[in-house]
């Protein structure tokens, strides 16, 4: 325990402090007093490049607070964990949520089937009540990243894209992974198949022990043995074998100078914001980040807080009523997600894979990767990769 707060602690103070600062900057009058949080993890502005020192951006400093805050834990320190985190975007986003709620969902019936519904006193819970508010609370947070603008880019899509953009660039990935890891080499690794929606009856435990469907690479490094690692990355394994081709596809989402890339994106729409349409046919505009105040509107409000709300009601439902008996199903509260993005100038909205494939792509290429390119060659330079000198996460049991 007293390990886990010296890492932790550090960066949840660092959370806090962003907090007060974005909501300071919303409601400063005059003298207004900022509160400081001590032992908030630091912020470097700047790093030496030669004899130049240079200005880093805010998010590569964060990542850098963040990274030395959690430096012993490997590849699940900071940095290890960000290389992973397309598990945060439309569409890998809509599974890891569903797998995570149904883990609470089980853990809720597990404990009235136990109990009979009795909830405990906080500090006092029962395990798998406790298991079953944990999961959904960690589920909630890619139910609510998947009404951000930013995250409704397809992170995979955006690096896989950037290899093609920057292939005259020195400073790509080990193992020629940016040759093997283009979208015509490699079109299975970006969950297209997940845009018709996420499978409703998997639980993490579940697809931990026996998923074979292709997956986001945090879920895929949590499965239990090689080959379902193998499958749940969705690569071709190619000429050199499948051990090769994942060594390939670590180095790619190790590359600092390609996720930087996605990050990018994420940051110009969050900015910008997006008008969009869920599967219920409601209309409603959404921000993110900083933005969420100012862009997202009544109708993206509604939303987002009735889906949280009734994901919170099911486990609610099944940890004090009847065994197994929700009144919330799942697709219900997954018909209040966007499906699709109103372009200017096209009479329907725009299916979110079709809105990557066309609009996104074309704004990456001409617009964000072409303004971002020195920042990309800073970090590249700095480090250019997230976890420096672990080689890849083995096909292996970890």
């Amino acid at each position: 325990m007293s390990s886990s707060k010296k890492f932790l602690a550090p960066v949840l103070q660092k959370l806090r402090q962003d907090m007060v600062d974005a909501i300071t900057g919303l409601t400063y009058v005059g003298d207004t007093k900022v509160t400081s949080f001590a032992g908030a993890a630091g912020l470097p502005a700047y790093v030496k490049v030669g004899k130049k020192v240079v200005d880093i951006p805010d998010s590569a400093a964060q990542i850098a607070t963040f990274d030395e805050a959690t430096a012993t834990l490997g590849p699940d320190r900071h940095r290890g964990v960000l290389a992973r985190n397309a598990c945060h975007f439309a569409p890998f986003s809509w599974q890891r949520w569903a797998n995570y709620h149904n883990e609470a969902r089980r853990e809720a019936t597990a404990h009235h089937a136990k109990t009979g519904g009795k909830l405990g006193a906080p500090g006092k819970l029962e395990h798998h009540e406790q298991l079953a508010r944990v999961n959904n609370y960690y589920a909630n947070h890619f139910l609510q990243d998947s009404f951000a603008a930013g995250h409704l880019i397809n992170k995979t899509l955006v690096m896989q894209w950037f290899l093609e953009y920057a292939s005259k660039w020195a400073g790509m990935p080990k193992l020629n992974a940016a040759k093997a890891m283009t979208t015509k080499a490699q079109p299975g690794i970006a969950g297209r198949h997940l845009y018709g929606g996420p499978d409703t009856r998997t639980s993490a435990s579940q697809d931990s022990n026996s998923g074979t469907i292709a997956a986001d690479p945090q879920t895929t490094r949590e499965r239990t043995d090689g080959g379902r690692k193998l499958s749940g990355s969705g690569l071709n394994a190619g000429a050199h074998g499948r051990a090769f081709a994942y060594a390939q596809y670590n180095a790619f989402l190790n590359s600092s100078y390609i996720s930087l890339a996605a990050n990018a994106a994420h940051d110009h729409f969050n900015d910008i914001g997006l008008t969009v349409v869920n599967g219920r046919g409601d209309r409603y505009t959404i921000g993110g980040d900083g933005t969420l105040l100012d862009l997202n509107d009544a109708a993206a409000m509604t939303n987002v807080l009735e889906a949280n709300v009734n994901a919170d009601q099911a486990i609610e439902e099944l940890l004090t009523l009847t065994v197994g008996k929700t009144s919330v199903d799942l697709d219900s509260i997954f018909a209040r997600f966007p499906r699709a993005v109103v372009v200017k100038g096209v009479s329907a909205p725009v299916p979110l894979e079709s809105w990557n494939d066309g609009v996104l792509r074309e704004i990456c290429f001409k617009t964000i990767f072409p303004k971002e390119m020195e920042s990309f060659l800073v970090l590249r330079a700095q480090f250019p990769e997230l976890v420096e000198g672990t080689g890849p996460v083995p096909l292996s049991s970890d």
